[in-house]
């Protein structure tokens, strides 16, 4: 459910430098449209911020939106825990080469070789394990399967053997496929290289120095703390129809997409992260490092993954850094330029196709503040 690429559109051709507010509004108001009950953003143009939102907290009310509301994050907490980890690489603690039979001795049994899979293959998605999200019940694909299945509680270890159940998708190094079960992998891996739980590493290297008072991973806490809406999903066959999926257990996601924040401070993460201020040049550098994703996959032209971080093209040009989101009743999105100086953070309820235009809303912000 963590979605594995940014849809960034490519229906601008030209930019200007007037984005503003009525500007955003209006992108908003489209995405609100295309069936999200709410939906905030913020966006740094590189001459000031801008803020807005659009629909209700709550369906069928007036209720507002909060500011700065607070929403599950989905998977843009895997670029908290290779930063977390980059970090440890840095101190000598671990490499990226190193295999994983190394720091998860036994783990990964035949047909897998845990030997010849390294950190690096987990952090870019290229070690050929599959998604354990495909044997995960509450993703069965139907509103009773998600309702009978939401509150079930998951251990990383559990998640873990859900994934390598299935043989290889290929030999470890020799292509790409997006893989949720590859962060559990990692959370594990920082618990024994920091010697404490994944999200106490995340909260001591990034959410604390950095100052994000309101990001944190919940566990196995169902609900969301601080001003929030409400979030909705929709289910086949009554596409369009909220459900309301506010409460769930994260564990579910664990250290490949548990986490929780606010616009806000995403804002200060991701410009942070580009901006040189959490890892040392080294390990940025390997960060920003990406293999193209294949072609067949269905990523927009350009589209290249790094160590937890995508790399897309804007409709102008430009290079945009980030990494999406989403889990049950949510979708955010996310992407700032190379230094990021200008960018943009989105979230929004998951009823109707929400994607094009929130991948046309980032764009906007990207191209349109040039």
């Amino acid at each position: 459910m963590w979605m594995p690429m940014l849809l960034v559109s490519n229906l601008i051709f030209g930019w200007t430098v007037d984005y503003d507010q009525a500007a955003l509004q209006a992108d908003l108001d489209a995405i609100r449209q295309a069936g999200a009950v709410s939906v905030q953003a913020v966006v740094e143009t590189g001459r000031g911020r801008l803020s807005a939102k659009s629909g209700t907290a709550v369906e069928g009310t007036l209720s507002p939106v909060p500011e700065n509301a607070s929403f599950r994050i989905g998977s843009t907490t895997k670029p908290f825990v290779a930063a977390a980890l980059l970090q440890a690489v840095a101190e000598g603690k671990l490499t990226l080469e190193d295999p994983v039979e190394k720091w998860l001795p036994g783990f990964l049994s035949p047909p897998f070789d845990g030997n010849a899979i390294t950190v690096r293959m987990l952090l870019q998605h290229t070690s050929g394990i599959d998604d354990y999200l495909r044997d995960l019940p509450v993703f069965g694909g139907t509103k009773q399967e998600f309702e009978t299945n939401k509150l079930t509680s998951y251990t990383l270890d559990q998640l873990l053997e859900l994934g390598t159940a299935h043989p290889p998708l290929f030999a470890p190094g020799t292509s790409w496929m997006y893989s949720n079960t590859n962060y559990v992998a990692l959370g594990m891996i920082l618990e024994n290289v920091d010697g404490k739980e994944w999200a106490d590493s995340v909260k001591t290297r990034i959410i604390g120095p950095l100052g994000l008072m309101r990001t944190y991973a919940p566990a196995e806490e169902t609900g969301l703390n601080g001003p929030h809406a409400r979030a909705y999903q929709d289910f086949p066959p009554e596409f369009g129809v909220p459900v309301d999926a506010t409460t769930l257990n994260p564990s579910m996601a664990g250290s490949s997409g548990e986490m929780v924040s606010t616009p806000d401070d995403l804002m200060v993460f991701w410009q942070s992260l580009l901006g040189g201020k959490i890892l040392a040049p080294a390990e940025l550098a390997e960060m920003m490092t990406t293999v193209p994703i294949p072609a067949e996959l269905g990523a927009p032209e350009g589209t290249e993954y790094g160590l937890g971080i995508f790399k897309m093209m804007a409709s102008c040009g430009e290079e945009v850094w980030g990494h999406n989101g989403s889990i049950f009743g949510t979708y955010g999105t996310n992407g700032f330029t190379l230094d990021g100086s200008r960018g943009a953070i989105l979230w929004m309820s998951q009823v109707g196709d929400v994607s094009a235009p929130a991948g046309q809303t980032l764009d906007n912000a990207i191209c349109q503040t040039k």
